[in-house]
């Protein structure tokens, strides 16, 4: 029922009720039915299926790509934006997957994978010019998914660097702030964070406490960012007309 689940619409839920009512009457038919529907999907995959043959996880691999599309999204990205998407998926596989945990029982950002993300060329998202990679809003999500597959870690550190610190540098900063510091970030050369958290609530945007005016500044941020490793932090605050501001 779980594969039968992914068809996602009425065809699906007819289909998986006649399996039931086959599968209640004659038991020993079941792994015949699963293989067929298996194989009629696997003949509609995309190009970001993997031609690997479809296993449950044994859970010493759950994070490893399964090499499925059952939504076929992939079909509304251009070739480019699926071979960055090869790219990340195979990154997390190769790099991340292995050594996520360690680095999570130590409690320690893996630095050493940055090296790596830097080849992905995926920083900056959907931003056009300065070196970024301008993808379509699906590819950005499909990188995001692939790297929160491989450890939530380094999406995290994807989400604050190329989201949160270049996009607001991207929609807020000067012309003069944008050149000097996009094409670094977008080539992984200095890295983003941002100074959002407050120790009464946490990183809360609509009860950020910190306020800004034009002389003095008042109250206490804190940066999120990989220990030591951070080139510009975006610092956000409440102005006197009670919006929220990054600088």
């Amino acid at each position: 029922m779980v594969l039968v689940g992914g068809i996602g619409n009425t065809a699906g839920v007819i289909l998986g009720t006649m399996l039931l009512s086959l599968v209640r009457s004659a038991p020993g038919a079941t792994p015949l039915l699963v293989t067929r529907v298996v194989k009629c999907w696997a003949r509609r995959m995309t190009d970001l299926t993997d031609a690997r043959v479809l296993a449950l996880p044994d859970g010493a691999d759950l994070a490893l790509s399964r090499g499925t599309d059952f939504f076929h999204v992939g079909d509304l990205l251009d070739e480019r934006e699926r071979a960055v998407v090869a790219r990340v998926r195979e990154y997390c596989d190769a790099q991340v997957a292995p050594v996520a945990n360690d680095f999570w029982e130590r409690a320690e950002f893996p630095l050493t994978l940055v090296a790596g993300y830097r080849e992905l060329h995926v920083a900056g998202g959907t931003m056009t010019g300065h070196g970024c990679p301008s993808l379509s809003a699906v590819a950005e999500g499909l990188v995001a998914a692939e790297l929160a597959r491989g450890d939530g870690s380094i999406a995290t550190f994807n989400a604050v660097h190329s989201g949160l610190a270049m996009t607001a540098i991207g929609l807020l900063g000067s012309p003069e702030q944008q050149a000097r510091w996009l094409p670094a970030m977008a080539a992984v050369d200095k890295l983003g964070a941002f100074a959002l958290t407050e120790p009464e609530h946490g990183s809360d945007v609509v009860r950020l406490a910190t306020r800004a005016r034009m002389s003095a500044r008042s109250g206490k941020t804190a940066v999120a960012a990989p220990r030591g490793s951070s080139s510009l932090g975006d610092a956000w605050r409440r102005t006197e007309t009670h919006r929220a501001s990054c600088s």
